[in-house]
C-alpha cells in the first residue's frame, strides 16, 4: 500500500519533519453545489482534517446525490473538490 493514502491517524510527518500531502476522501451521504455534505453524524472527517489542513480534500459522489442545501454546521470542513458523473465542484 503506498504510505501516502493511509489513514491510520498517526503523525504524518517523514523522517525529515516536512508535511506530506494526502489525498483524503471525504464520506457522503449528500451534498449541495456549497460542497457542504451530510455524511454519517459521527464528525471523524472534520475532527482528523481540523489537525491535517495540509492534506488535499476531495469527494466523490454522482450527480443524483447532490440536493438543493445540505445542513451544516460552521465547524464543517468542507471538501476542496466535489467530483460528480457530470461536473467538478470547486
Amino acid at each position: 500500500m503506498n504510505p501516502v493514502f493511509r489513514n491510520t491517524g498517526a503523525d504524518d510527518r517523514s523522517a525529515g519533519g516536512e508535511s506530506r500531502r494526502c489525498l483524503s476522501d471525504c464520506s457522503r451521504v449528500a451534498f449541495d453545489r456549497e460542497r457542504h455534505r451530510v455524511g454519517y453524524g459521527q464528525g471523524f472527517y472534520d475532527r482528523y482534517l481540523s489537525i491535517h489542513r495540509e492534506h488535499i480534500t476531495a469527494a466523490v459522489a454522482c450527480e443524483w446525490q447532490l440536493v438543493e442545501q445540505a445542513p451544516y454546521e460552521e465547524t464543517d470542513i468542507l471538501p476542496e473538490y466535489l467530483i460528480t458523473d457530470c461536473r467538478i465542484y470547486h
